[in-house]
């Protein structure tokens, strides 16, 4: 039996690696694959539910559940809008970024943002979340 703790670690660090594959994607193949895998990866939304029912009691289970609902709607308003925004990124700002990689794969940044974000998450995970 593997606990919640790995089952969302393993799900964070597939959705670290992810959106470079796809970032970096040449072919429609490799972008396929990449979103694949975060799909794959991304299955965290009902552990996370369980985990949070574990650490809420009666007194603040709608504060936390509300929470969450909160933190996932503005991760999805949020999300495209500064993904739009680091998209092209030679585009809006050559002189940091003309002549990089990002000339190549203008939606890299995007992806690596994203992927430090995950990073980021899994790091905290890693030192906060108990089994």
């Amino acid at each position: 039996r593997i606990g919640r703790r790995p089952v969302l670690l393993i799900g964070l660090a597939g959705s670290a690696v992810a959106p470079v594959i796809f970032g970096l994607a040449r072919s429609i193949r490799v972008a396929f694959l990449g979103r694949g895998l975060d799909g794959f990866f991304c299955g965290n939304v009902g552990v996370t539910k369980t985990y949070l029912g574990e650490l809420v009691d009666e007194t603040n289970e709608a504060r936390g559940f509300g929470s969450l609902a909160t933190c996932f709607s503005l991760g999805l308003i949020i999300g495209p809008m500064l993904g739009g925004s680091l998209s092209n990124p030679a585009s809006w700002a050559p002189m940091w970024f003309s002549g990089t990689i990002f000339d190549s794969h203008p939606y890299l940044l995007p992806n690596l943002t994203y992927a430090c974000l995950a990073v980021f998450a899994w790091l905290v995970g890693w030192i906060f979340l108990e089994e």
